[in-house]
């Protein structure tokens, strides 16, 4: 790990554990993820409701 080797760096995270960070991370991306799925299978609705009228 990066803040391993500049201990600047670990003062952030230091009440957090190295791996911790991790499970958030990968949390929220698949989070975003479905929200993503989600969003892109939405039925649109059509641009000109007149258009199917006919």
């Amino acid at each position: 790990m990066l803040y391993h080797r500049f201990p600047r760096l670990r003062e952030g995270v230091a009440k957090m554990s190295s791996g911790l960070w991790i499970v958030l991370l990968e949390a929220g991306l698949a989070l975003a993820l479905v929200a993503f799925l989600v969003w892109w299978t939405l039925p649109r609705r059509p641009e000109n409701e007149d258009r199917d009228r006919h």
